[in-house]
């Protein structure tokens, strides 16, 4: 479980987004939030609320930190 109580994996992602451009120029990352079903990138994705909502509380919790260390 992470500091917020909410399961989490590690991955590397080969993914061309842009927080691998970004990484050149500053330390960078990515969240993700689990898609209903596993769909992702088509009109039919769709992502729990709750999801939603952990995955704020993270980012927010990961901004924090940042900033104050």
């Amino acid at each position: 479980m992470g500091e917020a109580g909410y399961p989490e994996t590690r991955l590397t992602s080969g993914a061309g987004h842009d927080a691998s451009y970004l990484n050149d120029v500053c330390p960078s990352a990515m969240l993700f939030v689990p898609g209903v079903d596993g769909v992702s990138h088509r009109e039919s994705e769709s992502t729990e609320w709750s999801d939603v909502v952990a995955g704020v509380e993270v980012l927010g919790r990961a901004v924090v930190k940042s900033a104050t260390v």
